[in-house]
């Protein structure tokens, strides 16, 4: 696929005693099975508590709205640059004194040919994400459906920004337009605001 991809933009048998290069390995991938059933409890966990989602972002340049939780904050961006725009940031709120950082999810958009499947930008995402990050390692890779229409969703751990992240992203084709949504939060949180991800997909909708 030759057009630029929007996902780039964000944008673990024990024998005897295992040798170090082994224990390595050993930890690298009980640590990895122990992210991703965080992921899962996340996606398990009961959708939309609607009473903690009441606030409406309606978004009338690309048709589209959703519900997200009440204490976290919209930013609207809009920016674009050739074939891609910056949609909309959504920040969830400061946990006490000693926390330096807000976790986001936001949704950036790209225009492609309409024959691009949900699929075919898999593929095209995963090996970039592989050149972009360094310790890339993905979790999952299957489809997934919101806002009425098939898609995918990727899970994967990589460094950023000086430390170990844990980076969901979804995505859909309408009329020649991928939407994709991303997810960055340590594996420590990584459960929770997996729940806040997909209970905010599960809200999307297009207006027509």
């Amino acid at each position: 696929m030759k057009h630029t991809l929007a996902s780039a933009l964000f944008l673990l048998c024990l024998c005897g005693l295992p040798n170090a290069a082994e224990a390595r390995v050993s930890r690298r991938v009980i640590r990895r099975e122990a992210i991703q059933e965080r992921l899962e409890a996340g996606q398990r966990a009961p959708y939309l508590r609607t009473a903690s989602y009441a606030r409406l972002y309606d978004n009338d340049a690309f048709g589209f709205t959703l519900r997200f939780p009440s204490e976290w904050t919209a930013e609207e961006l809009g920016e674009t640059q050739g074939a891609i725009t910056t949609v909309v940031l959504f920040l969830s709120p400061l946990e006490g004194e000693g926390d330096a950082s807000r976790e986001n999810i936001n949704l950036v958009t790209e225009d492609v040919p309409p024959s691009v499947t949900a699929g075919d930008y898999a593929e095209a995402a995963i090996a970039q994400q592989r050149r972009l990050f360094d310790g890339f390692t993905l979790l999952h890779s299957r489809p997934l459906s919101f806002g009425g229409l098939p898609g995918h969703g990727i899970a994967f751990e990589a460094a950023f920004g000086g430390k170990r992240l844990i980076f969901e992203q979804a995505w859909i084709q309408r009329h020649g337009t991928m939407y994709v949504w991303t997810l960055a939060a340590p594996a420590t949180t990584i459960d929770r605001y997996s729940l806040v991800f997909h209970d905010l997909l599960s809200t999307f909708t297009f207006n027509g």
